[in-house]
């Protein structure tokens, strides 16, 4: 009991705390993510610039050497991407194979040295749940969502300040949207966080009862209690079922509302650019420009969504 309270009495910085002690053994690796996540980061924003640049200058002035020297610049920053993408990745996984790996050493050691009514107390298949399915929602934290959501948040900043460096009045237009996806978040944040909770605590109870069955199935047997066991198995098997769909139903709607306002902020663009070009108040290529950095801002935050909900499950699996 005073575990279950202090679980419930700790707060999502402290678990997020005491994942990251174990990925320490591995900064290394983890700063070489982070270091080629700056690679992919600049590579990324400076792609659009460039055609910026060539619509605005290059093409007018029919230079086609310079035009020529762009297309290089731009094809060995698509190349820096991929490659600094690719190793990234490597990397990311080898680090949460091998994070991981030290997380079940220590939940197997110190299983290994509790007393016997520590297993009377607790059903083997919510113990095993432990060890298999939370470990591994546990493995995308490390492999996926650390290193991703710094690359993320530094994408963002950089289309905001590339945005505010092009027209100020146009990124603030753009970004009329921003509040309600705050609040939409927030909103979701409390929901998801529920969800995960209860999806994970059924599928405790649900691996349990099918554990204890299994174990005493000749003595379910020899009083006929197949159908009755049957029966109270289904009723467990319906609750997970209802609780995983509604989680499904909540990212149904949460994912896809994020598209739908980077839609709305991308048709607020065409109205307020298209008319500004027409007013030659702003150039065509700046236009471009924000097209291509609104779809990139909003395609992080589907992003950040994501991780999001990887991060709500892996506090529910870590309390």
């Amino acid at each position: 009991k005073n575990t279950k309270g202090k679980q419930s009495a700790m707060g999502d910085s402290q678990l997020l705390k005491g994942m990251l002690m174990f990925a320490k053994p591995y900064r290394k690796l983890l700063f070489f993510s982070l270091l080629l996540t700056g690679f992919i980061v600049i590579a990324s924003l400076a792609q659009p610039f460039i055609i910026k640049l060539a619509i605005d200058t290059y093409i007018k002035m029919n230079d086609y050497q310079g035009m020529m020297y762009l297309g290089i610049i731009y094809f060995i920053l698509i190349m820096v991407s991929s490659i600094c993408t690719y190793y990234q990745n490597n990397t990311l996984q080898f680090t949460g194979q091998y994070v991981i790996y030290d997380f079940r050493q220590a939940i197997f050691k110190q299983f290994s040295i509790m007393e016997m009514a520590f297993f009377r107390k607790h059903p083997i298949g919510r113990l095993v749940t432990r060890i298999t399915h939370d470990v591994e929602s546990l493995n995308q934290l490390y492999s996926q969502v650390i290193v991703n959501l710094v690359k993320e948040v530094l994408i963002l900043i950089g289309i905001i300040a590339l945005m505010l460096y092009m027209s100020v009045k146009l990124t603030l237009i753009c970004f009329l949207v921003i509040p309600v996806i705050a609040v939409v978040t927030f909103y979701f944040k409390r929901v998801l966080r529920n969800t995960q909770r209860k999806l994970r605590s059924i599928l405790s109870k649900l691996l349990s009862y099918l554990a204890e069955n299994l174990s005493a199935m000749s003595v379910i047997q020899l009083f006929a209690r197949e159908g009755k066991q049957l029966e109270l198995f289904n009723e467990l098997n319906e609750e997970h079922y209802r609780a995983g769909m509604r989680q499904t139903v909540i990212n149904s709607i949460f994912n896809p509302s994020i598209g739908l306002f980077g839609n709305i902020s991308l048709a607020l663009l065409v109205w307020y650019g298209g008319r500004s070009v027409m007013d030659e108040t702003l150039t065509f290529g700046t236009v471009y420009a924000f097209t291509h950095y609104v779809r990139q801002f909003f395609e992080p935050l589907r992003g950040l969504a994501d991780r999001f909900n990887q991060i709500q499950a892996a506090l529910a699996s870590a309390e």
